[in-house]
């Protein structure tokens, strides 16, 4: 082993550095290999290090620990691992003999307090003993960070100034700005324009600097960074209407190059910014030009139409303005063709009005370029209105060239004059047709005034429908169980259609079917009306449905032998006499459901003067009884005379203690703010069940619907109801409940085996007078009546039916849609569940 000989070349640092405390040791003590090795490293320009041994213990030159920043001197004689970062598959190819070399590879170091991103050109090559056995390893280290970077950069200008090049309007630059990944050199950027009102207060002092600007930016939530702020130029000189604000690569340090390059790419983008901005200025400027030819086209016109209101008049001006701007144009007028000729360009302009496009529904138009259908000439058509109710202005123009953008502008504006004045003719037709429909709804309305029969409705109907349409036919149809019944028909002639009218059509009819689901108007034309049965003559049908609460569905239909379609008109009076008949039927069920209230009302005013009554009757015995003992004698009778008999007594205490429980209930009762819950009725009758506690009977309720009222009082009319109905003496041992669902009210039915009732007594089972001199049986303490009262409070009533074995009372409650709606969404819901 050769040792450190003194006066060698070694750095003097080596002979500063305390090597026992490394692992290689002293110098004197290094194998003559290694020494030899160090010697020629010491001396080499080029960054060089050793790794000796297993343990790849480093050792390195004055250009190489250049490259370690803070790890020098400190990774001397230390494993490697710690300083320079390597890979063990490399060394281990070397060790093996192999020398192996990478160009711009990366290689990060923490040379400045973070990992940086760096590339070197490495070389490793082995070290070989005496006896040819690899030893260690020779690094040879040459850093081309600056030139990789360079590279990619250059590479990402480029890329970013293609993909700017087709780049036309501020939008487009601004979408192309944030979506354009520029790589790690550019994470990531913004743009902000110092007009924006939500330009960031902090941009603002960069704005008029001299130079670019490093602030920390929040890119998004929670996620900050640094980044360069570097102010752009505007289209006007001097002006600075934003800034660019890139983000930066954070292993790399901000360096002079790095610098200059995010300069040049935010140049790139107000280069850009300024050629669409140029472009805008110069597009806004040719648009201002057109829009200019194009008013003054729509001012001639709209002057030259003046109030004209019907069309050929409109076709006229419209052909007389378009020849004063093009006088070697041939002009003609005509129909719209059925199919457009091939090499048209359509730009249709849609007519607006209620129900869609309707007479005059759109403007339409078509320009063909020379040699597609003029020759060498090139074409304009402009079509309006409808095929049946429109026309065609056919503008041909001799000699080469297309149609330019101001041709295509003075053609749009006569276009949407003629949608003006269209929309001014739907108009005054609307109105017309609304003033006839009026005059309709007050001629049935004023026949309608002083009737409430339903036949009479329909015959006044028909009467003015027939009179204000070209209908040869009405009839009304109601919905009855046997099918589609006429209740009334005008003007019917063909008699086996009056005979089936009568009898009745099918309830699966499909026009009539189709009516009632839509619940609107239905017209029926053409094909619509020729497969129908039965067989008809008429070649156009209308049918109204009519619901009326409390009232069967029905439905009003006309139809015409002669007429092949209905006109808006026609069907504007059809809609307004539905439209009333329905509100006349709706008045009608009104009046009819008033009068059922007020004898309700009526019957239980006298209830409540029977209980009036009863009640004094009640209360008189005691009274005069215990009068009798409270008198000093002057002027009653002979205190002896009758015996004082404390039971007697306490019974008269008690009729008058149950005359005023009663009073009490009832004022209760009357006192009581009614509520609007939403009942499970089904859940009403399991607890009064459940509280009833009847031995032997057996029960069977059957689904019973939700409904809207006062949970606590119609508890305690079940309460006193099922008092009656499990009396002892009743003999009931069966109660059946059920539920029956009519047009606008729900009627829960409780039916039992028990005493039956004659018609006397069903009539008198809620009056409130029957309490103890009655003949039929009740629960002591409870008042029928007042189940009666409670139902009518909420809409209802009460009754029950004579039957000569077994009692059946019926409880009628009104029925609301919303809550019919959601009952039925939680049974569909508890189907599915099963």
């Amino acid at each position: 082993m050769t040792h450190h000989r003194s006066g060698s070349a070694l750095p003097p640092l080596w002979d500063r550095l305390d090597w026992q405390r490394t692992p290689l040791g002293s110098p004197r003590h290094w194998p003559a290999e290694l020494m030899g090795a160090a010697e020629l490293m010491v001396g080499c320009l080029f960054p060089m290090a050793i790794l000796w041994g297993r343990e790849h213990l480093l050792l390195y030159n004055p250009a190489f620990s250049a490259l370690l920043g803070a790890k020098h001197p400190g990774g001397l004689g230390r494993p490697v691992a710690v300083t320079w970062p390597v890979d063990e598959a490399v060394t281990r190819r070397v060790w093996q003999g192999e020398s192996v070399k990478f160009e711009d590879h990366p290689c990060p170091l923490t040379r400045r307090g973070y990992a940086e991103e760096t590339y070197f050109t490495l070389s490793y090559s082995p070290v070989r003993d005496g006896q040819g056995a690899v030893c260690g390893v020779l690094v040879t280290a040459l850093e081309t960070t600056a030139q990789v970077l360079a590279l990619r950069r250059a590479e990402t200008l480029r890329c970013h100034a293609e993909a700017l090049g087709d780049v036309q309007t501020v939008g487009a630059f601004l979408a192309r700005a944030a979506s354009f990944q520029a790589g790690a050199d550019v994470p990531w950027l913004s743009v902000h324009f110092a007009a924006d009102p939500d330009f960031p207060d902090t941009l603002r002092a960069a704005l008029h600097g001299a130079r670019p600007v490093t602030v920390q930016w929040e890119r998004a939530a929670g996620q900050c960074g640094p980044a360069l702020v570097v102010p752009v130029d505007g289209l006007v000189p001097g002006a600075t209407p934003g800034v660019v604000v890139l983000g930066l690569n954070e292993r790399v340090p901000l360096d002079d190059p790095y610098r200059a390059f995010l300069v040049h790419y935010a140049r790139q983008a107000q280069a850009t910014l300024m050629r669409v901005q140029s472009h805008d200025h110069l597009a806004l400027h040719r648009s201002l030009e057109v829009e200019r030819g194009a008013l003054r086209a729509f001012m001639e016109f709209m002057e030259a139409v003046g109030d004209a209101a019907d069309l050929d008049t409109l076709t006229r001006q419209a052909a007389a303005v378009l020849q004063a701007r093009y006088p070697d144009a041939a002009i003609q007028a005509g129909r719209p063709p059925g199919s457009d000729p091939d090499g048209a360009a359509s730009l249709v302009l849609p007519v607006t009005g209620r129900g869609g496009a309707e007479a005059h529904g759109a403007v339409a138009l078509r320009l063909f370029e020379p040699g597609s259908v003029q020759g060498e000439a090139r074409a304009a058509q402009l079509a309006y209105g409808t095929p049946a109710d429109g026309g065609l202005l056919t503008v041909v123009m001799p000699g080469s060239g297309g149609w330019t953008d101001r041709d295509r502008t003075v053609f749009q504006a006569v276009g949407r004059g003629l949608q003006l004045a269209l929309s001014r003719v739907q108009t005054v037709q609307r109105l017309a047709q609304d003033r006839e429909a009026l005059s309709a709804f007050m001629q049935f309305t004023e026949l309608a005034a002083d009737s409430s029969d339903v036949r009479t409705l329909a015959v006044r109907a028909a009467e003015v429908l027939r009179s204000t349409l070209p209908a040869s036919s009405a009839v009304y149809l109601e919905r009855m169980d046997s099918g589609w019944v006429a209740r009334e028909m005008s003007g019917v002639t063909d008699e086996a259609l009056v005979q089936q009218l009568r009898r009745g059509l099918p309830l699966t009819e499909p026009t009539l079917e189709l009516a009632v689901g839509r619940r609107e108007a239905t017209y029926l034309e053409g094909e619509a009306i020729t497969g129908q049965a039965p067989p008809h003559p008429y070649r156009t049908a209308a049918l109204y449905p009519l619901f009326p609460p409390d009232a069967p569905v029905g439905i009003l239909g006309i139809g015409s032998v002669d007429r092949a379609h209905w006109s808006d008109r026609d069907r504007a009076v059809f809609q307004a006499v539905g439209k009333s008949f329905r509100l006349a039927l709706t008045r009608a069920a009104h009046l009819e459901q008033i009068g059922r209230q007020r004898e309700r009302l009526a019957d239980l005013n006298a209830e409540l003067g029977q209980v009036i009554a009863q009640a004094a009757r009640t209360l008189e015995a005691p009274a005069r009884y215990l009068s009798h003992w409270l008198t000093d004698g002057t002027g009653g009778k002979d205190l002896s005379a009758e015996p004082f008999d404390p039971l007697i007594v306490q019974d008269e205490v008690s009729r008058l203690r149950g005359a005023a429980r009663d009073l009490q209930g009832l004022a209760a009762l009357e006192t009581h703010p009614p509520r609007q819950d939403l009942i499970s009725l089904r859940d009403v009758f399991g607890a009064a069940q459940d509280r009833s506690a009847a031995a032997g009977v057996t029960w069977q309720v059957g689904p019973l619907p939700i409904v809207r009222g006062d949970a606590a009082l119609l508890a305690q009319a079940l309460e006193v109801l099922l008092g009656f109905t499990l009396s002892p003496t009743r003999g009931v041992r069966f109660v059946g409940v059920h539920s029956l669902d009519l047009e606008n009210e729900v009627r829960i039915v409780i039916e039992d085996d028990g005493l039956g009732l004659s018609s006397e007594e069903a009539s008198t089972l809620f009056d409130l007078t029957v309490r103890s001199a009655q003949r039929v049986p009740l629960m002591d303490g409870g008042s029928l009546g007042q189940v009666r009262r409670i139902l009518a409070r909420q809409g209802g009533w009460a009754w029950a039916e004579a039957r000569l074995s077994g009692a059946a009372v019926v409880l009628a409650l009104p029925k609301q849609e919303e809550v019919h709606a959601m009952e039925a969404l939680f049974m569909d819901e508890g189907d599915e569940r099963r």
